[in-house]
């Protein structure tokens, strides 16, 4: 859905949630709602945030829903662990693993749950890009984390756009190329080789991509 609802009307219709950052500079437009611990001494490590997000799953996910991504802020992470730690409080939420999705990157296992986003082309800019563009499965929800803060001057902040006001805007601009899409479709078109290609921001490998050893058992999978 539209990013139309702000933090306000978020917390109208329940007790006021005091995790709620309503001054942050990331926010805009109404998302990513920013949260953050009550107070220093309320989540003092990983296995506590977990706690504090099973306690808090309602106003986490209404939050979620409303604002379409939800920025956890000052929580205690200081390694991969940690990371991991925090996403299991998410209870009911199961793990699409990166050998079993259809991502054009070449990534890293750091974790059973945790890779790194992508191994190819690092620096420079990211361009838009959601994870619906995978033909077969997609993940509903993505977590990101930083343990290396970028230096001052490095930029290093994730982007994040509505995809409806995306569609909306490029409705606005060009018409004819979106009813075109609409009509026809879109088709991918990927030249992957049979190694993995950190050179690129999307070489993944076909033998990765399609768990395949052999291109005659590639070819059969794809038909």
């Amino acid at each position: 859905g539209t990013m139309t609802t702000t933090k306000e009307q978020i917390t109208a219709s329940s007790p006021p949630f005091s995790a709620f950052v309503s001054s942050a500079p990331e926010q805009r437009n109404n998302a990513p709602v920013v949260l953050t611990p009550p107070s220093p001494d309320a989540v003092k490590d990983a296995a506590a945030a977990a706690s504090w997000v099973r306690e808090n799953r309602t106003e986490i996910d209404a939050a979620l829903s409303d604002a379409g991504a939800v920025l956890f802020r000052g929580f205690p992470f200081a390694s991969i662990d940690d990371f991991d730690t925090f996403v299991r409080g998410f209870d009911g939420w199961n793990d699409l693993s990166y050998d079993r999705s259809m991502s054009f990157a070449v990534r890293k296992r750091c974790s059973e749950r945790i890779c790194t986003t992508n191994e190819g082309k690092s620096g420079g800019l990211v361009f838009h890009h959601e994870q619906a563009q995978t033909p077969l499965w997609w993940p509903s929800k993505v977590f990101f984390c930083c343990l290396v803060p970028s230096k001052p001057g490095d930029g290093g902040a994730t982007g994040l756009a509505s995809s409806a006001d995306v569609y909306q805007k490029l409705k606005a601009r060009h018409p004819e190329f979106i009813r075109k899409c609409e009509e026809e479709g879109v088709r991918y078109t990927v030249y992957a080789g049979p190694m993995q290609d950190t050179s690129k921001g999307a070489g993944r490998s076909w033998k990765s991509f399609f768990h395949s050893e052999t291109k005659e058992e590639c070819e059969a999978k794809m038909r």
